[in-house]
């Protein structure tokens, strides 16, 4: 009994002992996972911290090769725009140098080359052939109060009534051209003609009549006094106003007095008396002038 006694202490401290080994084997080895799984854990928490590093890292890269790159198109995009700028002012203020230069000696020159008058040059053809039409148009005034002038010529106002406009036009030419030897000088004479406007000319108007001063009875009367002589009355006749055609007041018409003086008459067409009858297909007087270009 006494041996057994001594047994149990022994078996109880080894007991306790496993036990305690087995808690302490367990401790550490729960502490010993623990702090695997923190190092595993801290492990991985670098690993993404490295992760993320290496990417805000590639992406600060790319950023920043990125924006080396725009900023390289903007310096290459702005030095394109001022390259283009340069030619654009270059382009326009060397022809605006030049011509504020030169734009006065050239129009000029061109002028003198257009109106320059030359054999065989596109001024002397103009000159010689104007692209132009002339057109003229004539009133007549009807004395509307014939009979109450004659009656009482101090006290009566004459009263007149104007016609509508009868439009002729004028071809003038000039023929007889004759340069001089040395071409510095040109002569011609101009011939004219008048013929009735083609769409201006009313043709109901021929039949216009009416009480016209008659130009030759008026000139006639120049040659007298005051209080004209017999002989104005034999010549030009007694009535001081006649009745006549319109469109003949132009194109020609006779009369007592015209046939008087028709032979004292020079100059073209003396056929009849008339305001564009005695220039229609005449020669005007020769004229000679100086051609080439003159500077002051």
């Amino acid at each position: 009994m006494i041996y057994t006694a001594k047994i149990q202490p022994t078996t109880a401290i080894i007991t306790y002992s496993c036990v305690l080994y087995v808690l302490i084997f367990l401790c550490v080895l729960l502490c010993g996972t623990k702090a695997n799984n923190h190092h595993i854990f801290n492990e991985k928490r670098r690993r993404k911290e490295e992760e993320l590093a290496i990417t805000s890292c590639t992406q600060l890269k790319m950023q920043t090769r990125n924006k080396q790159t725009s900023t390289t198109q903007r310096n290459k995009k702005a030095t394109r725009r001022i390259f283009i700028e340069i030619i654009i002012a270059v382009l326009i203020i060397v022809p605006a140098i030049f011509l504020s230069i030169y734009l006065k000696e050239i129009v000029i020159n061109r002028i003198h080359k257009a109106v320059e008058l030359r054999p065989n040059t596109v001024g002397y053809n103009t000159w010689l052939s104007p692209p132009t039409t002339i057109t003229r148009g004539y009133h007549l005034f009807n004395i509307t109060n014939p009979i109450e002038i004659v009656t009482d010529p101090s006290s009566t106002t004459i009263h007149l009534k104007e016609t509508p406009t009868y439009s002729y036009v004028l071809s003038a030419t000039k023929e007889d051209v004759k340069w001089s030897d040395d071409n510095k000088a040109i002569s011609y004479s101009i011939h004219r003609l008048f013929t009735r406007h083609p769409t201006r000319f009313v043709p109901s108007l021929v039949n216009d009549t009416g009480v016209f001063i008659d130009m030759l009875r008026a000139i006639f009367r120049t040659q007298f006094q005051t209080k004209p002589a017999q002989t104005f009355f034999d010549l030009g006749g007694k009535n001081t106003f006649y009745h006549r055609n319109a469109v003949e007041q132009l194109e020609g018409f006779t009369s007592d007095l015209f046939n008087t003086v028709r032979d004292k008459m020079t100059g073209p067409n003396t056929e009849k008396s008339g305001f564009i009858y005695r220039y229609n297909g005449s020669r005007s007087y020769n004229f000679t002038i100086k051609s080439g270009i003159y500077k002051d």
